[in-house]
């Protein structure tokens, strides 16, 4: 073999290192998929839609599951994400808020929603806040409101509002 081929045979494989070092390198730097995340609720009820704690999470005003039905409030609960893996990262979850018959409607879209989805990525090991804030009319829907978080198709967490007419 003359020692121009030897030569660009080393080249291919110093390159093929490289990149095999680079992808390791670059998946020990991606947060960690956690298969074991466990929730661990801190607090429950009605949330100040303006004061933050130390953690940038809603104040907690009171610990209830009755929520006084009006435009302004916020509910929701605060929760801890935990997984068996090393600490820290990030762990993707699902966050269901169920909505009391005969639902939520959509003036613009006149349809009947029966429950808010969306995927959000939590810190682990952070205190993190599930809350609804009632806004719109539409939303003043008295009755049963649940509130779910999920891993894939493991529920981790769900815990029931009861919306109420407030009394003059």
């Amino acid at each position: 073999m003359n020692l121009k081929l030897l030569r660009s045979h080393m080249r291919c494989w110093r390159l093929i290192f490289v990149g095999i070092i680079y992808i390791c390198s670059a998946a020990a730097c991606t947060p960690p998929v956690h298969a074991d995340i466990e929730v661990e609720p801190v607090a429950f009820g009605l949330l100040s839609k303006d004061e933050v704690d130390g953690e940038g999470n809603p104040v907690l005003l009171e610990q209830t599951q009755e929520i006084p039905m009006g435009k302004g409030v916020s509910f929701g609960v605060q929760f801890r994400a935990k997984a068996d893996a090393r600490a820290g990262g990030r762990a993707k979850l699902r966050l269901i808020w169920h909505y009391p018959p005969p639902g939520l409607s959509d003036p613009s879209s006149a349809t009947v929603l029966r429950k808010y989805e969306q995927v959000w990525q939590v810190n682990l090991d952070q205190k993190t806040t599930a809350s609804y804030l009632l806004e719109q009319s539409a939303e003043l829907i008295p009755g049963r409101w649940r509130v779910e978080i999920w891993q894939e198709n493991r529920k981790l967490l769900a815990q029931s509002f009861y919306l109420t007419e407030q009394i003059p």
